[in-house]
Parts: structure tokens; sequence; C-alpha cells
């Protein structure tokens, strides 16, 4: 058994989940084990991707209530439009 663990740590939060990875099949031969091992990683990966996911949008949503997240798109489409630019100045 092993576990899967993420973390996540911001000026305003800290996020930490710890998944087990437990196989199934125990009892069959190494390529049986394994494989039933990497099937219990990737249920474990998807379920972390999910809450990761989840957290994220919370986040986001909590910024985007302060006016936050509008000013970073506001940077982006500029450093987007400066980028464009340099492109057509390179032909």
């Amino acid at each position: 058994m092993s576990n899967l663990a993420a973390t996540y740590t911001s000026p305003e939060r800290h996020w930490s989940e710890t998944y087990e990875v437990k196989a199934n099949n125990t009892t069959g031969d190494a390529v049986d084990q394994e494989a039933s091992y990497v099937g219990a990683l990737e249920l474990q990966v998807r379920k972390l991707q999910e809450d990761v996911n989840k957290m994220l949008t919370e986040e986001m949503d909590k910024e985007k209530a302060k006016g936050v997240v509008d000013q970073g798109q506001d940077t982006l489409a500029t450093i987007e439009k400066d980028g464009a630019e340099e492109e057509e100045e390179d032909d």
C-alpha cells in the first residue's frame, strides 16, 4: 500500500490531501500485482485531480469576488497581445 499526496499553499490558504493507493490483487503474479497497483493509482490520481480542480475553482471564485482575477485577465490579454505583435514583427 502506498499514498498519493498533494499540497497547495497560497498566502490565504493551505490545502492538503492524502489518498491511499491500495492494489486489489495481492495474490497473483508480479505482473498482475503491478497492473492492479497501477489501476488503483490511476483511480486515485483521477480523484486527486477532481479535488484539486474543485478547490482551485473555489479559490478563483473567491478571488473573482474580490476583483483579483479580472486584473489578472487584463494582464494576460496584454501579454497575449504583445506576443502577437512580436510575432508579426518577426515576419
